[in-house]
């Protein structure tokens, strides 16, 4: 980041501290703020890292104003740098039936998560809500993101509504993106629920969404999920996607989930889950997927969930991947209680072993602990919140990995942060 950048980015976060704090504070202030100190070696080198991260939300109901301003200032050993994601002002017309924002938010739709500098307009009646939108958008780190010199668009969404014993919801809209050239995105999605039992053969719930890109001629993404309640106790679900996964960043699990793959995946699942009581569930699931990198191949997997009258919840999870010249054995544990009423602790496990035309044969074992303690209500501070994860995978043909987060956090206010309204 350049240091005209930076200075900018420092101009606006003073800006948007000095106009939200400028009021009642107690009143209509609310946010958090978060330091975080990471030791890893992802990349297979070591690197440390400090964050601090400012999340504050403004609110003045009585007048239908808003605002929002999240940043964050980080230093990786001789670098440093600061990112401003976002610091928007909402307005409400009209009895709040519209509404502006005009500034820095965050958006999330087909292109994958982003910031977008810009207005957006919303038009709400009792049945529809109609939204335009335009700016530049801003690319995000760790989230599958995009450049580009201007984006705009806009998108109609229906509110639920009663239609043959479903409760029913649509959403359609249209985008358009300038980079070097232009792209122009249709996207439509659906969603039915019905609340009315024994209503087989037709699904339970259904959701579908779809985007299309005019200028390549094809779908860009699709989904289709459905859920059958078969009896009181059982749920069948069929899903069928193709997407790209938005995030780079991955959790423990994903690690050693052979399924998950950057770039395009294309799979199609069958779960069926078991309630045996209030405390035990079973679940059994098939998959066959087809990977932008890495071929295709099928998966089977059991599971069981138990959880004790104590505030303990042990699962454990059995999974068989075959993939073309892939072959992936792996038993997870997972384990997390609430310790005390402000302490809450978990744990996680595998086991896995590994047939890989690249990488050969390869065992791991892992282990990840986590902890999430809330000071006392009744202490002055009780808003703090201290976290830590800690985890090692020890590798039989591959150097071992590990992590170490120490997060902690002050909450205040009622805390209602995230994109734009």
């Amino acid at each position: 980041m350049t240091t005209a950048v930076r200075d900018f980015n420092y101009a606006l976060s003073l800006l948007g501290i000095m106009m939200l704090t400028a009021t009642d504070v107690l009143a209509v202030l609310s946010g958090q703020l978060q330091t975080s100190i990471e030791n890893n070696n992802s990349q297979f080198q070591p690197e440390s890292s400090l964050e601090e991260r400012l999340d504050l939300a403004y609110s003045d109901p009585e007048n239908g104003l808003g605002g929002n301003l999240s940043l964050a200032l980080s230093q990786q050993q001789d670098d440093s740098d600061s990112e401003l994601y976002q610091l928007y002002l909402q307005q409400d017309f009209n009895d709040a039936t519209d509404q502006i924002s005009l500034g820095r938010f965050f958006r999330a739709d087909t292109l994958g998560y982003y910031s977008l500098d810009g207005l957006q307009y919303l038009h709400k009646t009792d049945a529809t809500i109609l939204s335009f939108y335009a700016g530049v958008p801003a690319r995000i780190e760790a989230f599958r993101s995009i450049d580009g010199e201007a984006l705009y668009g806009f998108e109609l969404q229906t509110l639920p509504h009663l239609f043959n014993d479903y409760e029913v919801d649509a959403r359609m809209g249209w985008q358009r993106l300038e980079q070097n050239d232009h792209e122009q995105r249709y996207h439509f999605g659906l969603r039915a629920d019905s609340k009315i039992e024994n209503i087989t053969p037709m699904p339970t719930a259904l959701s579908m969404s779809a985007s299309y890109v005019v200028e390549n001629k094809q779908w860009e993404s699709a989904q289709l999920n459905t859920r059958w309640d078969l009896e009181e106790n059982s749920t069948l679900r069929v899903d069928y996607e193709t997407y790209e996964p938005i995030s780079d960043e991955i959790s423990f699990r994903d690690r050693f989930y052979s399924l998950y793959s950057r770039g395009r995946q294309t799979q199609f699942r069958a779960t069926y889950q078991f309630k045996h009581d209030y405390q035990q569930t079973w679940s059994m699931a098939a998959r066959h997927v087809n990977r932008e990198f890495g071929g295709e191949g099928y998966a089977g997997m059991f599971a069981i969930e138990h959880r004790s009258n104590k505030g303990l919840r042990l699962s454990g999870k059995l999974e068989q991947l075959e993939l073309q010249t892939e072959r992936v054995s792996s038993l997870f544990i997972d384990a997390d209680r609430t310790l005390y009423a402000s302490l809450r602790g978990g744990l996680s496990g595998v086991i896995q072993q590994q047939e890989k035309q690249l990488v050969g044969d390869n065992q791991s074992v892992g282990i990840e602990l986590r902890l999430e303690h809330m000071l006392s209500a009744e202490s002055v501070l009780s808003g703090v919140q201290f976290d830590a994860t800690a985890s090692h995978i020890w590798n039989s043909r591959l150097e071992d990995e590990y992590r170490l987060l120490l997060s902690l956090s002050y909450k205040f206010g009622d805390n209602k942060m995230g994109a734009v309204q």
